[in-house]
């Protein structure tokens, strides 16, 4: 059994009140192992107040909505903070005022941060570690917790089109299939697209670019964005299609917001691309990462870079 599974489990048993914390900008891995281990908690521990903090996103919802709870249980209460690596990204300010904090990540270690601090980077997302703590500690998981882990190892993967997995990924997928009533219908949940969605699918494709045989790329305008009703942290996660239809090195989705910031999405099937973007205040795993820019200029900036491959 590993140690700090086990901690994790006896403070959780140790407390009333658990808010379970995730990273701003969230996709379906950061919403998926929120909500998963919230309903695995909830599950196995019935006296336990337990809630999902952040703002709720829009296209996520369909896995669930967040919480409200008095903020007089804070003080007392256990924050659980999932797939952020640094605490400058976690979604809300209160968890600083939380009893005890336990951080539980995939990524590359960029912040230790909490009094326990579960790290395992050989998984493909935090999802798939979520499950793998659950099974560990033989918890029950629920097809709506196994729902949830299933779509975030989908996102997690970019629907396994990067190298971020491995054999033990499969075989946490087949056990949370075989906890799920319909494996289908966990699908049509991870695919569900508008027809507004769908047309900013087919502008993507048919804008993509290449500075060279190194990089394929697209930049997503705030008004095209506005003209389809896509918000913007959706749009970023169409970054899949760069790799389904790219055959370079590097793939990078611009998505610019109603504030100007410009989110870059990098992605590779093959090379790491996380500490390239942690040079503009990013991170991410291996084959997948993302930072904020404050300009279209260090955009430009980073297609050189990626062409030159000079990091």
């Amino acid at each position: 059994m590993n140690r700090d599974y086990q901690k994790l489990a006896d403070i959780v048993s140790q407390s009333d009140t658990i808010i379970i914390y995730r990273r701003d900008n969230p996709d379906g891995n950061a919403y998926g192992s929120q909500l998963g281990l919230k309903e695995i908690i909830k599950t196995n521990f019935p006296d336990k107040n337990v809630y999902a903090a952040g703002e709720n996103s829009e296209y996520l919802n369909p896995l669930g909505r967040m919480d409200s709870y008095d903020p007089a249980l804070i003080s007392a209460s256990l924050a659980i903070v999932v797939d952020t690596p640094s605490s400058d990204w976690i979604d809300g300010d209160d968890w600083k005022e939380c009893a005890t904090v336990i951080k539980i990540d995939n990524h590359p270690e960029k912040e230790v941060y909490g009094q326990v601090d579960i790290n395992d980077q050989s998984v493909s997302s935090c999802s798939e570690l979520i499950a793998n703590i659950a099974l560990s500690l033989k918890w029950m998981l629920t097809p709506e917790a196994a729902q949830c882990l299933l779509i975030g190892i989908l996102e997690g993967t970019t629907n396994f089109l990067t190298s971020g997995f491995n054999k033990k990924t499969f075989t946490t997928l087949a056990k949370l299939v075989e906890l799920s009533p319909s494996a289908h219908e966990i699908l049509n949940r991870r695919v569900y697209a508008s027809v507004e969605e769908n047309k900013l699918k087919a502008y993507l494709v048919n804008h993509l670019k290449s500075t060279s045989l190194n990089t394929t790329w697209v930049f997503l305008p705030n008004k095209v964005l506005k003209r389809y009703n896509v918000e913007p942290n959706r749009a970023s996660q169409f970054n899949w299609l760069l790799l389904d239809f790219a055959t370079t090195e590097f793939c990078v989705m611009f998505v610019e917001y109603d504030d100007k910031r410009i989110r870059a999405q990098f992605s590779s099937k093959t090379r790491p691309v996380n500490m390239f973007a942690a040079k503009y205040g990013g991170w991410g795993t291996r084959h997948g990462a993302g930072a904020f820019l404050k300009n279209k200029k260090q955009a430009r900036e980073i297609l050189t870079i990626l062409e030159s491959e000079t990091f």
